[in-house]
């Protein structure tokens, strides 16, 4: 989950509109004194589409103007630590959910949304969750996008190799299986230069298939933990597909590995809807 949180007070009148905008909505604010409100983000693949927003709200919302950073996501976490401990961060800045929102809660660069935002009322519980602290429970971001996360396939290598879609954990080893033995890479994945959250990932997608539908809930609610061994299971069976990585797959990075899979040099690739 991605959202927006924000960080100085003098920010708060604008966020209803800033919050809505970044929907995709875009809501009018009254008018006021030349005003700037800065945004970091490390969505650069969506600069083009979210300078687009903004200036449609910029339209409807005159003297008001929105000056949004992107950096790129390996870069992007440790600019934003040391710019907000040098007092020179962002009025609003997206961050990932759950666990890295925590961190800028506990050292008190985050303002409480509860009462400031009344769209927050209209969002779903479960969607808010990961804009809570972990704490407190008081909501810090506004949710903007729950991803969702799963295999990609290679329709034409499949089809190729006379494999079908795989519908079980079993069927998609025996897939991996036959790809190898074809002399095909059968997942892309890497870990170099900042891209471990890429073997993240493919623990989100391979997890499920031993912890089951539930074991986010309890994590969420502090019933299970990662030493749950259902969890630690899990890890296990991300490892034993290492066979079927590319050869050094620990020094290919995020972009490497999704060229591999566009460029038709790997079957499979676990990634999610932010692609």
């Amino acid at each position: 989950m991605s959202m927006l949180s924000f960080h100085r007070r003098a920010a708060l009148g604008l966020i209803g509109g800033l919050a809505a905008a970044c929907a995709g909505i875009v809501t009018t604010l009254p008018a006021r004194a030349d005003s700037t409100v800065t945004l970091w983000s490390w969505r650069t693949e969506d600069e083009v589409a979210m300078r687009r927003i903004f200036d449609a709200f910029e339209i409807k919302n005159p003297g008001i103007k929105v000056n949004i950073q992107f950096t790129p996501d390996a870069d992007y976490q440790n600019r934003l630590s040391t710019a907000l401990r040098g007092g020179r961060g962002p009025d609003i800045a997206q961050l990932k959910a759950y666990g890295e929102l925590q961190p800028f809660v506990d050292a008190g660069y985050l303002d409480v949304l509860d009462d400031s935002v009344p769209e927050l009322k209209n969002m779903p519980d479960a969607a808010l969750g990961g804009a809570r602290g972990r704490t407190d429970g008081k909501v810090y971001g506004v949710p903007y996008s729950v991803p969702m996360m799963g295999v990609f396939y290679n329709q034409d290598i499949f089809a190729a190799q006379g494999i079908e879609i795989p519908k079980t954990y079993k069927d998609f080893v025996a897939a991996c299986e036959k790809l190898k033995a074809a002399g095909i890479t059968p997942i892309a994945t890497g870990g170099a230069n900042g891209s471990a959250w890429e073997l993240e990932i493919g623990v989100g997608v391979i997890g499920p298939t031993v912890y089951g539908p539930g074991f986010y809930d309890e994590m969420m609610t502090g019933k299970a933990t990662f030493e749950d061994p259902r969890y630690v299971a899990a890890l296990k069976r991300f490892a034993e597909l290492k066979p079927y990585f590319p050869d050094g797959f620990a020094g290919i990075d995020y972009t490497t590995a999704t060229q591999q899979f566009i460029g038709g040099k790997a079957a499979m690739f676990l990634g999610g809807s932010f692609e």
